[in-house]
């Protein structure tokens, strides 16, 4: 199962190589985006027990085709009670307007034991003054061994 997380997390760092070649060009976008997620997170463990607790995290996106990014995403969840730390590798897709849709691999570090999880959410950016956006997003992690998180959030952000 591991051997499976490198491979899928090594093939996602090729990937901006491969498209940036395909797609020389992308107009006025920004390549690179960071933000700051705010919000609330509900996990569902095995046996049924649910823990709440604020979220905060910082994103990154680098774009590197008008419709596909990928990026990195650190988060915590809670004191001590629900997770430490979160950090995922999402591959984004850009549909139109300001929708993004995003998936990729990650990892869940707590006290007792640390595990990976597939991450996938959704995100509808605003764009603000100049290069400021704000996005509501709705983000679900997948952990191994059953337990789901779901979070609520908004990301404040900046692109340049």
């Amino acid at each position: 199962m591991n051997r499976l997380w490198i491979i899928l997390v090594a093939l996602l760092c090729f990937a901006p190589v491969v498209a940036r070649a395909a797609d020389p060009g992308h107009g006025d976008l920004p390549r690179h985006h960071v933000g700051l997620f705010v919000g609330t997170g509900v996990e569902t463990k095995r046996h049924g027990e649910d823990e709440s607790a604020f979220a905060i995290g910082g994103v990154y996106q680098y774009r590197f085709h008008e419709k596909w990014g990928i990026g990195a995403a650190v988060e915590g969840l809670g004191s001590d009670t629900i997770r430490d730390l979160v950090i995922a590798v999402p591959v984004s897709f850009h549909p139109s307007g300001g929708w993004r849709l995003f998936a990729g691999p990650g990892y869940e570090f707590t006290e007792k034991h640390d595990n990976p999880l597939l991450r996938v959410g959704v995100g509808y950016a605003f764009h603000l003054r100049e290069h400021w956006s704000i996005s509501p997003e709705i983000v679900g992690d997948f952990i191994s061994g059953g337990a789901q998180t779901w979070l609520v959030g908004v990301a404040i952000g900046y692109g340049f």
